[in-house]
């Protein structure tokens, strides 16, 4: 095992173990005894982010019903941290990735051990569960999960940004609102989005736009564009035309919800073009987005 755990903040396990008591478990057609135990990392520290979390299971009443421990169940979902635990006695070392759950086998012939976790995120501290059994189960770890966690099983259709792993993305958490304005009577009128250009590997997740034209004269046609001057070039475009008679106040005319993800490295803009009669007024333009959730 290549991990170290050297340096490591060591807290006796908080839940009560005196009071456990082994219960049936039964997989397939295996039976046997399990102890459950719940590490809320919280508990244990707010300020130091590599954990480890000393337990004994060496009590009379526990030791008889177990006999030996030969496999661990680890529920790490929703932890971006990865999950240890540590047998002293042979250093055989259980690991379980984050955001995944699955058996483990163990190799030991003792009762206590340690459960680690490195890298803690502060904003987001996690609650691990752990099923420590008699029972000789195969290792077992869902893929699947913690690979749609990871890749939120996002399609390249919704994202920009050529060369930027344009399979893979996250969602968008839509905290951050940005409205500006073209005026409509100027032909090529822009208007940079978001602050960008930003750092190389950076990215902005575009969850809604929402455009309205205000005083839109009679008898006129324009083109709202978004787009980057770079490589993703436009990603929305609308031609929007008031036919003689009529008027636009105030009028909607882009509602999105959106996933999308753009490289926040290039210049992105909203950019007016008239083709047609002398327009008035403003488009209006309001985004939600998220830059590197």
């Amino acid at each position: 095992m290549s991990q170290t755990f050297t340096n490591i903040t060591s807290f006796p396990y908080l839940g009560n173990v005196a009071g456990i008591s082994a219960q049936p478990i039964k997989i397939k057609n295996l039976s046997g005894q399990s102890v459950p135990l719940v590490i809320p990392w919280a508990l244990y520290s707010t300020s130091t982010f590599n954990i480890g979390v000393q337990v004994n299971l060496g009590g009379q009443g526990l030791q008889n019903s177990l006999q030996q421990i030969r496999s661990v169940y680890i529920d790490n979902m929703k932890s971006s941290c990865p999950v240890y635990i540590l047998f002293p006695d042979t250093g055989y070392v259980v690991v379980a990735k984050e955001n995944s759950a699955g058996w483990f086998p163990v190799y030991t012939n003792q009762y206590n051990f340690s459960i680690i976790a490195l890298g803690i995120d502060p904003n987001n501290i996690p609650i691990t569960k752990v099923l420590i059994t008699n029972v000789a189960i195969d290792a077992s770890v869902d893929v699947e999960i913690d690979s749609a966690i990871a890749q939120f099983l996002a399609s390249s259709l919704i994202q920009r940004g050529g060369t930027f792993n344009p399979q893979i993305g996250v969602p968008a958490l839509g905290d951050q609102l940005f409205s500006t304005s073209l005026n409509s009577a100027i032909n090529g009128a822009v208007s940079t989005l978001w602050g960008t250009p930003l750092a190389v590997g950076e990215f902005v997740y575009v969850t809604s736009v929402f455009c309205t034209v205000n005083m839109f004269a009679a008898n006129t046609t324009i083109q709202a564009i978004i787009e980057s001057t770079g490589l993703s070039g436009p990603i929305f475009n609308q031609v929007i035309s008031v036919p003689a008679g009529s008027v636009l106040i105030n009028s909607p005319f882009l509602n999105l919800q959106a996933q999308w993800k753009l490289d926040a490295s290039q210049t992105w803009r909203v950019r007016s073009q008239v083709l047609g009669g002398a327009p008035q007024g403003q488009i209006n333009f309001s985004f939600s987005y998220t830059i590197n959730p």
